[in-house]
């Protein structure tokens, strides 16, 4: 069969999230002690809504970069990788969450998700040579 999926593409593209998002929590936190400061003002902010907000757009944005990492690693469907990388991250965020959280910030997660990965995805296959991008249209 010509298309298949590539898992490859898949576990680099969630391998890429998952790990952008720990290093960015990491990095936010180690600020934050080294500055003697709360995790709000790292991130320029003292309200926790705000945090919050910038906290799902990197999320969001993970995404994103690891639908592109998808789509560039996958030989083919770059934009459909980039999608299962959005429906693994989440599934990932839905599972993780325990803490009560503003019904927005899990809004923005459940519409925007698949949408962010699969736009990775398309970015990476207009990175690719034109059979490629002929492919990923259906023509």
């Amino acid at each position: 069969m010509k298309y298949q999926i590539s898992i490859k593409a898949i576990v680099l593209g969630v391998a890429t999230d998952v790990v952008g998002s720990i290093i960015i929590a990491f990095l936010v936190a180690f600020a934050a002690a080294a500055a003697h400061r709360s995790v709000y003002s790292v991130v320029g902010t003292s309200s926790p809504i705000a945090f919050l907000a910038c906290v799902t757009a990197s999320g969001l944005a993970l995404t994103f970069v690891g639908g592109f990492v998808a789509g560039r690693v996958s030989p083919w469907r770059k934009m459909f990788h980039g999608s299962i990388v959005g429906i693994i991250a989440l599934v990932i965020d839905l599972l993780e969450r325990n803490s009560p959280e503003p019904h927005w910030s899990r809004a923005a997660t459940l519409l925007l998700a698949v949408p962010a990965g699969m736009l990775g995805g398309a970015i990476a296959a207009r990175k690719g040579t034109p059979e490629a991008i002929g492919n990923e249209l259906g023509k």
